[in-house]
């Protein structure tokens, strides 16, 4: 890989210039071009996973472009789906994937696990700080798609393993049930009630839920951090039942935010000098990682790359993606 300024921009060219890898390779490409992020797995054997969703400027999942134009043939490669959380910049075309992907499972937190839950939810609104309505709707076409399949999801939680094959397992590494409890509570509280007290019940974000994968690859590591936040991973890094081992490449969470660091992880659960990738966001005046986020990560790792210059808006991104 090719890197520039103090977060290396990598990719391996123009999409339309990528060749898929070979069956006994594994490759994770990340995806994001500036307000999105989604991450497409081979894990050998032509079987992918595709891990969140972000639209390219074709307003298409970039995730099925990626594929198309190395030649994949979604509909019958890719075997796993998650969610991480319901973010509109995580989920914003992932009921296409699923539409499109008929081989594949569907896999999201156990906290999103009927429509009813969900519209429950929505309700919370600014009550809470929930605010997921466009992830909210594209979770609710989902469940219709794997309705209609008569398949049921599979639900993450802490150290459950949510695939196999081959010589590929995924584990989910959160959320656990502490988290899972106090957001359950939150929504029984709306619904008995048709009001929150933040006193009486503090709910979790939606950061706070999301699905940490651990994805092992014929002993090739890497830990997908999502958007969880730090009081989740310091919950990951205590839990006894968690897989063993360390990751040699890391996804950082939520954007490189200082809010996700906790310097146990990188102590306990990575190698020395991982290979560290990250999708910026940027909205409005608003960006991740912030120079500070970048100082910080660089003192981490002397590996660290980005998938789009976190200076650039997002109209001025090439759909391009890091690749390992």
């Amino acid at each position: 890989m090719v890197g520039t300024g103090p977060i290396g921009c990598s990719s391996g060219g123009a999409l339309s210039e990528l060749a898929g890898p070979r069956p006994d390779e594994i490759e994770l490409s990340l995806l994001g071009p500036g307000y999105g992020e989604s991450v497409v797995v081979h894990m050998g054997g032509g079987e992918w996973m595709v891990v969140d969703s972000c639209a390219g400027r074709d307003g298409e999942p970039a995730a099925l472009n990626y594929l198309d134009r190395i030649g994949v043939d979604s509909r019958s490669a890719v075997k796993m789906i998650v969610a991480t959380h319901w973010h509109d910049d995580h989920t914003r075309g992932m009921s296409k994937i699923v539409d499109r992907c008929e081989s594949a499972r569907f896999c999201c937190a156990a906290a999103l696990r009927d429509k009813e839950l969900l519209a429950a939810v929505d309700g919370l609104g600014g009550k809470t700080g929930f605010r997921m309505s466009s992830g909210a709707r594209e979770i609710h076409a989902i469940f219709s798609h794997l309705a209609e399949r008569r398949t049921q999801p599979i639900w993450a939680a802490a150290s459950r393993r949510v695939f196999q094959s081959g010589g590929c397992a995924v584990w989910a590494l959160s959320p656990g049930d502490e988290t899972l409890g106090r957001f359950l509570l939150s929504v029984g509280s709306l619904i008995s009630t048709q009001e929150i007290s933040p006193r009486r019940v503090s709910p979790p974000s939606p950061n706070d839920l999301s699905v940490v994968l651990w994805v092992e690859c014929k002993g090739a590591v890497a830990l997908l951090g999502a958007d969880l936040e730090r009081n989740g991973w310091l919950a990951i890094v205590g839990e006894q039942t968690r897989p063993e081992g360390r990751a040699s490449v890391f996804k950082v969470p939520h954007h490189g935010s200082a809010t996700a660091d906790v310097p146990e992880v990188w102590h306990r659960m990575l190698e020395p000098d991982p290979m560290a990738i990250l999708t910026p966001w940027r909205r409005g005046d608003k960006a991740l990682p912030t120079p500070e986020d970048v100082a910080r990560l660089l003192s981490r790792t002397t590996t660290a790359y980005a998938s789009a210059d976190p200076a650039w808006s997002s109209e001025n991104q090439d759909e391009l993606p890091v690749r390992i």
